[in-house]
């Protein structure tokens, strides 16, 4: 399975202001990397009884949790999308990366959640070195928090036969880091362009 992943400028306009953004694309037009919950993960045998509908086999196509990476000119975000009911991902929630070397990164929701159909949409901002230790450490799981309902689901990368983009947990961890690899490239090269 090959994935094909650039990174695009883009104008993404707000309140009428024309603003260039980098964003990174998968092959799929996908903005973002599926996830989905650790179904045999001790924490999460209380959330699993509220998630079952939205899981395997109840439902064909498993809600999901979106991971992408957007870079204005002077900022940087990732962007999660859900498409849980029970995380919504409101303002305030919390996001935290536990990577396979011990190192954590915790991303706190900043805005309110979006809408986009039947997804939701938030982001964070992220540093340069942030988005670096991404590139470089494989993710051993997410945790979020809903901290409305203070509930918390724990996941990452899962395979199934819905899931196009990746074909294994490997191959959805590389992913993630060679996402976090294009868009510093990317946005380098738009920095020296823009000095010229």
């Amino acid at each position: 399975m090959s994935i094909s992943i650039t990174a695009s400028v883009v104008n993404d306009s707000t309140s009428n202001i024309e603003r260039k953004a980098i964003k990174v694309m998968l092959q799929n037009a996908c903005d973002y990397i599926k996830t989905f919950p650790l179904e045999t993960h001790l924490r999460n045998t209380s959330i699993l009884s509220i998630l079952k509908e939205e899981l395997l086999p109840y439902k064909k196509v498993p809600a999901y949790l979106g991971i992408g990476f957007i870079s204005y000119e002077n900022a940087n975000y990732i962007q999660f999308t859900s498409t849980f009911k029970s995380f919504p991902l409101n303002k305030g929630d919390e996001f935290i990366f536990y990577f396979e070397n011990g190192e954590k990164l915790v991303f706190n929701l900043i805005f309110n959640s979006k809408k986009d159909g039947y997804m939701f949409r938030n982001m964070s901002l992220i540093k340069d070195t942030e988005i670096e230790l991404i590139k470089l450490s494989d993710l051993k799981f997410w945790k979020i928090t809903n901290n409305v309902k203070t509930i918390s689901m724990i996941g990452g990368f899962t395979y199934h036969e819905n899931n196009n983009q990746y074909g294994s947990e490997r191959t959805g961890k590389k992913i993630l880091k060679l996402m976090a690899k294009t868009i510093l490239t990317a946005k380098s090269k738009f920095e020296k362009k823009m000095t010229l």
